[in-house]
C-alpha cells in the first residue's frame, strides 16, 4: 500500500500498466483522487463508500445466530486451546475437523479473544456449522458440524 496525499494527486506518477485499488475513510476523497487518475490513463478500482462502507459491510457479515436448527450432540470431541493465539486454534480446528465424519461435531475452547471473529470466517469459508458459539469466564466455547465439502465452481 501507498499513502499518496489527494490535495498532492498531480504528482503521481507510476507504471500505467497496473490497476490501483484507491480508497480513504468515507468515499469522497478517494473518488475525485480516482476520478482525475483515470482521466490520465490509470486503471483505477475506487472502494465505494471508503472505508467505513467496507467496515459496515464486515460488521454485518460477521453477526452470528446461533444455528437452532443444528441438534447439539453427546457424543463429540473436545479440545481445549486455552493458551494458543492466533492462527493456532483454527489450523488445530482444520486438522480435527478432517478427522471426523459429516454430522460429527467437535467442542473447542479458546482464550484468544480473537477467535471469536476468526471461528465465524472460517466456518463461512469452509461451510462447516457453527452450532454454539458461548463467550465465558473460561474462555470462548465453540461447537462446530462437519459438513459435505463445498463444491468447487469450475469455469
Amino acid at each position: 500500500a501507498t499513502l499518496h496525499p489527494v490535495d498532492k494527486i498531480e504528482s503521481f506518477n507510476k507504471d500505467k500498466n497496473t490497476t490501483y485499488f484507491v480508497h480513504c475513510k468515507s468515499g469522497t476523497r478517494s473518488a475525485k483522487a480516482s476520478e482525475y487518475l483515470a482521466e490520465q490513463g490509470y486503471d483505477i478500482v475506487n472502494l465505494d463508500g471508503g472505508y467505513k462502507a467496507y467496515e459496515a459491510k464486515n460488521d454485518d457479515d460477521n453477526t452470528f445466530e446461533e444455528n437452532t436448527n443444528v441438534e447439539i450432540k453427546a457424543e463429540r470431541k473436545q479440545f481445549n486451546y486455552s493458551g494458543l493465539q492466533c492462527p493456532g486454534p483454527i489450523v488445530n480446528i482444520s486438522k480435527e475437523v478432517k478427522n471426523i465424519e459429516v454430522g460429527e461435531q467437535i467442542e473447542v475452547t479458546v482464550t484468544d479473544p480473537g477467535f471469536l471473529s476468526d471461528i465465524k470466517s472460517w466456518v463461512k469459508q469452509t461451510g462447516h456449522t457453527l452450532v454454539k458459539l458461548d463467550e465465558g469466564n473460561n474462555g470462548i466455547n465453540a461447537i462446530i458440524q462437519k459438513e459435505k465439502p463445498k463444491d468447487l465452481e469450475v469455469n
